[in-house]
């Protein structure tokens, strides 16, 4: 998969998340990745996506769509199947989304608890 849209942004100049999209902001990365079309054909091709860094001062937002996971719900689509709920399969412990390098360096490791697991929980704040 790939990033619908990516933005990238100042500390305190991100975009708002909870918005159901946010707008492309690669500016920083140049002209040759200047629109989403280019940015997907270049950074999809590892040789070309080896010429970019990630700029640790920076905050990246990616906007992504996974037409098999329903996140929200807790529900994958198998073909053949349909919509199949996972909860009661995973138990209480999160989903992961990993992404790594070829050399096995981690570039992050998002979370996702489902609210129905965190129920039970007492309340923070």
């Amino acid at each position: 998969g790939t990033a619908q849209t990516m933005s990238i942004n100042p500390r305190g100049k991100e975009p708002d998340i909870t918005l159901p999209v946010i707008e492309e902001n690669v500016a920083v990365l140049g002209k040759s990745v200047a629109t989403k079309e280019k940015r997907r054909k270049v950074l999809g091709d590892p040789k070309k996506a080896a010429s970019f860094e990630f700029d640790t001062d920076s905050v990246y937002t990616f906007h992504t769509y996974d037409e098999a996971m329903d996140y929200g719900k807790g529900t994958m689509y198998l073909p053949m199947y349909g919509e199949y709920d996972i909860k009661p399969m995973i138990g209480r412990q999160p989903l992961s989304l990993t992404a790594t390098t070829r050399g096995g360096e981690m570039l992050y490791d998002l979370r996702i608890w489902h609210e129905s697991h965190c129920e039970d929980e007492p309340q923070r704040g």
